[in-house]
């Protein structure tokens, strides 16, 4: 087995079409986001998020190698103490490698410097995958939403207590 790498860079607002075609090829229509949330997330001051990479191919036959990109974090801050991961989207193929988990950790990590005392998500009731990865991640289920997707999908609100951390 070929070692697998990779590299995590922020996510800025020119990844939008990245960002949207990982998004729709994660999830079904009615739970994907619109692109319009997507550019209203990476343009706000109170969001943060990352994406990951493949490194650049070596440059060959005169074409310039660039990344590629296979999968991202997004996360808000919706009051001063409290943020909420978007969604976090790894492409099929590199799934269960540990991915998801280093950009869970990179988005704790930011709010942890900061005043956050919980993280929720939400997560689909029929992924169960998504639901053991984020319990094995500290997450707990606290409630039930009905209807909560567009397509009438019903969601658990999953949540996480952070400890604070100052800057040293």
């Amino acid at each position: 087995m070929s070692e697998f790498t990779y590299q995590i860079r922020a996510v800025e607002k020119h990844d939008l079409e990245t960002v949207y075609a990982i998004d729709h090829a994660c999830f079904p229509r009615g739970v994907a986001y619109a692109k319009s949330l997507l550019k209203d997330l990476l343009g706000s001051p109170q969001a943060c998020g990352y994406v990951v990479e493949s490194p650049a191919p070596s440059v060959q036959k005169g074409k310039s190698g660039k990344p590629t990109p296979f999968g991202f974090i997004l996360a808000i801050r919706y009051s001063p103490r409290a943020a909420n991961i978007v969604t976090l989207d790894i492409l099929e193929p590199y799934r269960r490698r540990g991915v998801g988990t280093e950009l869970m950790k990179r988005v704790e990590a930011d709010f942890r410097i900061k005043p956050t005392q919980v993280i929720t998500l939400e997560v689909s009731v029929k992924n169960t995958a998504a639901q053991a990865f984020y319990r094995k991640l500290g997450f707990e289920i606290l409630e039930k939403i009905d209807n909560y997707y567009e397509n009438g999908e019903d969601a658990f609100e999953m949540f996480k207590s952070l400890e604070f951390q100052r800057r040293a």
